[in-house]
């Protein structure tokens, strides 16, 4: 074959190919439209489930159907049982070897001939025991101051005991009792009295479930002269700043500076704020010969901080990154 009829042979064969490749790739992309567009449902498109094929549908139910079902089998996993938990200590009414009172209980006549068992033969028993507090009775103890006259004509006297302060007076119990609901439990004085009422049987006056507070503080002087000495004692020390609801003619929240370690965490209120600046700025008598760790307060902010003080690194940086995004990171460029 000549040389120039071998060129256009050559040349037609590459310009079919081309042809051919052209081609291949427009039925190609043809394809995968038309694939693209059979796999499109109300599932994975904004299509309506009312276009979707039969088998789309049933396929569709499955699914749902199937995820239903894996959802449901979660939330019983993840659903508590009732009673005692894996792992959880165990807590049971162990049975009382000596109980305080025994009740008998004997059968009157058989049941199936109607006999008197009065006198029948003893076969044994089966005990169950039922825990159960008293009926609510105040117990009145009178004490009794005796007189009593020496030789030389010198009448003396016995002594009454601490929780006989006046002719009629309430006695510890009932006052730790009352004390419990009302700061144990935070009920208000009022619920406190009514409570002490229904349950003890002691009408209590609100006046006198008020009073018991400042009664336990002067029981507690001891107790915070210990506390105040080991808080001088650590090392280190956190003071901080804290508020509370209080009664409304008082003012709606109350301030509570606190100085505190891992062990000992007094507080005291507070409502001027020269004692608040001054219990969170570390020179409180409570923080003498430790060195004292606060977080940046707002009583605090823009004023200088002592060389004694430390600055607590996880609150500032959570503070920070809030006032940052808040635009009121004001004392953060303080530092």
């Amino acid at each position: 074959m000549p040389d120039d009829d071998r060129g256009r042979s050559l040349k037609a064969l590459v310009a079919e190919k081309t042809a051919l490749r052209e081609e291949n790739e427009c039925l190609a992309r043809k394809i995968a439209e038309l694939e693209a567009r059979l796999s499109k449902s109300s599932q994975n498109s904004l299509m309506p489930p009312s276009s979707d094929s039969p088998g789309k549908r049933a396929e569709a139910t499955k699914i749902r159907a199937e995820r239903r079902a894996e959802q449901k089998q979660e939330r019983q996993a993840e659903v508590r049982r009732r009673g005692k938990q894996v792992g959880a200590p165990g807590q049971n009414l162990p049975v009382r070897e000596n109980p305080d009172e025994i009740v008998t209980h004997e059968p009157g006549q058989c049941s199936s001939c109607e006999e008197d068992l009065s006198g029948a033969a003893d076969e044994g028993f089966e005990a169950r025991q039922v825990f159960d507090v008293p009926d609510p009775k105040l117990i009145c103890t009178e004490h009794r101051s005796v007189r009593r006259r020496c030789r030389c004509g010198t009448v003396m006297a016995g002594g009454f005991p601490p929780e006989a302060k006046a002719p009629t007076s309430y006695g510890p119990k009932l006052r730790a009792a009352t004390l419990y609901l009302l700061h144990g439990q935070h009920l208000p004085v009022e619920r406190t009295a009514e409570a002490i009422s229904a349950m003890l049987g002691a009408d209590v006056s609100t006046g006198f479930v008020a009073s018991l507070a400042g009664e336990a503080a002067r029981g507690l002087s001891g107790f915070m002269d210990e506390l105040r000495r080991r808080l001088r004692a650590a090392r280190v020390i956190h003071v901080g700043e804290t508020t509370t609801r209080c009664a409304p003619g008082s003012g709606g929240c109350t301030s509570w500076p606190t100085s505190c370690t891992r062990t000992c965490s007094p507080v005291t209120p507070a409502r001027d704020p020269p004692l608040r600046r001054r219990a969170c700025s570390g020179t409180s008598p409570a923080s003498h010969g430790a060195r004292p760790a606060r977080d940046a307060l707002h009583c605090t902010t823009g004023r200088p901080l002592r060389s004694a003080l430390r600055i607590c690194s996880a609150t500032s940086r959570r503070s920070e990154h809030v006032g940052t995004r808040s635009g009121r990171a004001r004392w953060s460029r303080s530092l």
